[in-house]
């Protein structure tokens, strides 16, 4: 977790990963991107297909070792019915 604790949606190691790519980077936010809720029978409410196999992408806003902002989403999967373990 960052210092000011703007990072504790991400989950245990993309915090490490992002920081490995953008060397002397400074995570600013992270945040779930959560698309329109769509419900059916198959679905609860607010569950869409995509996050039941890949799981909710996450915005991950940070300033680089030079100072210049940038935004990037990662994706992960989880264990679950889709065979992701």
């Amino acid at each position: 977790m960052s210092q000011d604790g703007k990072d504790s949606a991400l989950p245990a190691g993309v915090r490490e990963r992002i920081l490995a790519i953008f060397d002397g980077g400074r995570i600013v936010a992270a945040e779930p991107l959560t698309p329109p809720p769509r419900a059916g029978p198959d679905r609860a409410a607010g569950e869409t297909a995509k996050a039941m196999g890949y799981g909710t992408p996450i915005r991950v806003d940070l300033v680089d070792a030079i100072g210049v902002g940038r935004s990037v989403v990662f994706r992960t999967a989880t264990a679950n019915d889709f065979g992701h373990d």
